[in-house]
């Protein structure tokens, strides 16, 4: 009966100190710069090793020194780390605003006023 109702529900389990990769929340801050597109933003950051098992559904990472996050994450957060060639690695962002990652722009190539909602705001083309 259950296999008919949820076909989509597994259960995930990691070992500890098995190598995995760490989903964080795309960048979606309206107040910084508007991203082209969110579908090629990094979706994975890694891989961090699992220290502990934290009840059925929770893993603790071992983040890097810098990493301003919280090191206890869901399972639904994790992807099992496969070996993938050198340099592909992604290091976690150095700045957080809450869950979300930081991003500073580099220099602003052009800016210009729209009218959204009966106001006038500020579009800034950052590079």
């Amino acid at each position: 009966m259950v296999q008919k109702v949820n076909p989509h529900c597994t259960s995930i389990h990691f070992a500890v100190d098995e190598w995995v990769w760490l989903r964080l929340q795309p960048y979606k801050h309206k107040s910084v710069a508007h991203q082209r597109s969110y579908k090629l933003a990094k979706r994975f950051y890694g891989p961090f090793r699992a220290v502990a098992r934290i009840r059925e559904v929770a893993y603790k990472l071992k983040l890097p020194s810098y990493a301003q996050i919280h090191d206890v994450f869901n399972v639904s957060l994790l992807k099992k780390f496969f070996r993938v060639p050198a340099g592909t690695m992604h290091p976690l962002p150095t700045e957080f605003d809450g869950p979300h990652p930081l991003v500073a722009p580099v220099s602003i190539l052009d800016s210009h006023f729209i009218l959204s909602l009966g106001r006038q705001v500020s579009q800034v083309l950052v590079l």
